[in-house]
């Protein structure tokens, strides 16, 4: 598994960031690719670099939608360089927004402790978060 960072969470960026994971690992393939955050952060010339501004803060990067990345990741596994893609750190308007979208579904959704932290307290999002997960995996 491998994750993309914010950085390159952009179409034009994300297989040059799966193809530097390749590298790193020495392999032609990843079983599961994942959009780390929803996040995207302007970048250098090298495509990867991310940019900061005068106060040393991560420059946002809005010049695409999350659609348009994961049908970048779509296009990486008909390329054979993924099994399988997903999400991490979405909420679940974003996961929504992304199965509304999807010709390949969501494999995983990996969702850290602090989400658990946020729903913990209203068993009602808790119940629709359940039941978006349940929708894209049957």
């Amino acid at each position: 598994m491998s994750q993309v960072p914010p950085p390159g969470n952009h179409p034009q960026r994300v297989k040059l960031f799966l193809q530097d994971s390749l590298n790193d690992m020495g392999l032609d393939y990843v079983d599961l690719f994942l959009i780390h955050n929803p996040a995207s952060v302007q970048t250098g010339p090298d495509g990867m670099t991310p940019l900061r501004d005068a106060n040393n803060c991560l420059i946002p990067d809005t010049s695409a939608t999350l659609e348009e990345t994961w049908k970048a990741l779509e296009d990486l596994v008909k390329e054979g360089k993924t099994k399988a893609i997903g999400l991490s750190n979405f909420s679940i308007e974003q996961v929504e927004r992304i199965a509304k979208c999807a010709t390949i579904k969501c494999a995983n959704h990996q969702v850290g402790q602090f989400i658990c932290l946020i729903v913990k307290n209203n068993d009602n999002h808790l119940f629709k978060y359940m039941e978006l997960c349940k929708a894209l995996f049957d």
